[in-house]
């Protein structure tokens, strides 16, 4: 199991990916990446991270099917998601998969925040 602070981060642009994995390892978490919905739902499983902040359009599998598939794992549910979109009523008719929507572009601070919010104290 991964340690209470850490993050997979999944977004098919790399430059994303990386900034927010630069971000939160600067503010003392763990990061995980992941390019695609496939790499997530593998990455999860192996590593189950405390918070994963989900691009939601991503090529071939979009970020709510991964979402659907780890929330469908019962070792994995527990796993609070972040959508990580610039379209947030995209995810609207999606409650039971997403704890909370990080508006794309966001800035460090509150993907930072959004992430604290959801660990335990």
């Amino acid at each position: 199991m991964a340690s209470p602070h850490t993050v997979l981060v999944v977004d098919d642009i790399d430059d994303a990916r990386e900034l927010f994995g630069y971000v939160l390892r600067s503010s003392g978490f763990e990061v995980i990446e992941a390019a695609s919905g496939v790499d997530a739902v593998r990455q999860a499983a192996a590593c189950v991270p405390s918070v994963i902040l989900m691009d939601v359009f991503m090529p071939g599998v979009d970020g709510i099917s991964a979402a659907r598939q780890i929330k469908g794992d019962p070792r994995l549910q527990h796993i609070p998601i972040l959508a990580w979109t610039a379209r947030p009523s995209a995810v609207e008719n999606h409650p039971a998969l997403f704890a909370a929507v990080v508006p794309k572009p966001g800035t460090p601070d509150a993907v930072v925040g959004a992430i604290r919010a959801l660990l335990p104290a």
